[in-house]
C-alpha cells in the first residue's frame, strides 16, 4: 500500500509540474533534482522510508510554481518552498501518507525555505533527518549550473530583457563560493564535474556571435575566470574529503 501511495503522489507532482509556466522551474528541472537526490542517497545507509522522503521532497519542492502565471525571480523564491510543503502536506493527509514518508518530506521542503530554513531545520528535524535536508539542498543546488538549464536560460535571455538580467543576477548570486559549498561529499564531487563542464561550455561559446550579441565577450570571459577560480578553490576540498 505504501508503494502505491508514493507512486500516486509522484505522478501527481509530475502532472502539476507539467503545468508550470516557469521555464527554469519546470518538470525537467525537477526530474534532474530527483536524479541528483537518488545518486547522492546511494552514498548513505538510508532506510526505505528515508529514501522515499527525499525522493518525494525532490518531486514536490517546486510544485507551488504552478500557482502563478507570471514567474518571479524574487517573491516566488521566498514563498515557493512553504507553499510547496503545504500542498504536499494536504495531499499526504488526503491520501493517508502523512504518517509515512509524506510527513518527513513535507518537513524537508519547509527546512529548505529561503530565510527561515535554518529555523525550520532546528524545530522540525531530528539529527538523523538533517542528512536528508543536506541531500535535498545539494540536489537542488547542483542543477543551478547544469548545462541543460543554462542552455535553456540563454535561449530565454535572447528573447527577454527580464531573463537577460535575471540570468546574470542569479548566476552571480548562486555561484558564490559560500553558496557552492555542498553539504555532502558525493555532491561536492558532482559539483566539481559540473564546474568543469560549464567552463568548457562557456569557452566553446565565448566567440560565438549568437551569444556574444547578448552577453558580450567581456562578460563571458569574466565568467569563465570566475568559474576557474571557483574550481581552484573547491577542487582541493574534494581531494581532502
Amino acid at each position: 500500500m505504501s508503494d502505491t501511495k508514493i507512486d500516486f503522489l509522484i505522478e501527481k507532482a509530475k502532472k502539476l509540474m507539467s503545468l508550470s509556466r516557469d521555464p527554469i522551474h519546470d518538470l525537467s528541472h525537477v526530474q534532474r533534482v530527483v536524479h541528483n537526490a537518488e545518486r547522492i542517497s546511494t552514498a548513505y545507509q538510508l532506510t526505505k522510508e528515508e529514501c522515499e522522503a527525499v525522493k518525494l521532497a525532490a518531486w514536490w519542492h517546486d510544485v507551488a510554481r504552478v500557482l502563478t502565471r507570471k514567474p518571479s525571480f524574487v517573491w516566488m523564491a521566498c514563498v515557493d518552498d512553504i507553499l510547496s510543503a503545504i500542498m504536499l502536506c494536504l495531499h499526504s493527509i488526503r491520501y493517508g501518507f502523512w504518517k509515512h514518508s509524506g510527513g518527513i518530506a513535507t518537513k524537508l521542503i519547509l527546512s529548505k525555505t529561503v530565510g527561515t530554513g535554518a529555523v525550520f531545520t532546528k524545530l522540525l528535524l531530528t539529527k538523523r533527518e538533517r542528512i536528508l535536508i543536506h541531500i535535498l539542498r545539494d540536489s537542488d543546488m547542483l542543477d543551478i549550473i547544469h548545462i541543460d538549464r543554462l542552455t535553456r536560460v540563454c535561449e530565454l535571455s535572447q528573447t527577454s530583457k527580464k531573463y537577460w538580467w535575471g540570468f546574470r543576477c542569479l548566476l552571480l548570486y548562486n555561484t558564490r563560493e559560500s553558496a557552492m559549498r555542498m553539504k555532502t561529499s558525493i555532491a561536492h564531487h558532482y559539483l566539481i564535474e559540473s564546474i568543469e563542464a560549464i567552463i568548457q561550455w562557456m569557452e566553446e561559446r565565448q566567440h560565438d556571435p549568437r551569444y556574444a550579441r547578448f552577453f558580450e565577450e567581456v562578460w563571458i570571459r569574466e565568467s569563465i575566470k570566475k568559474f576557474k577560480l571557483l574550481h581552484r578553490k573547491l577542487a582541493p576540498i574534494q581531494q581532502s574529503i
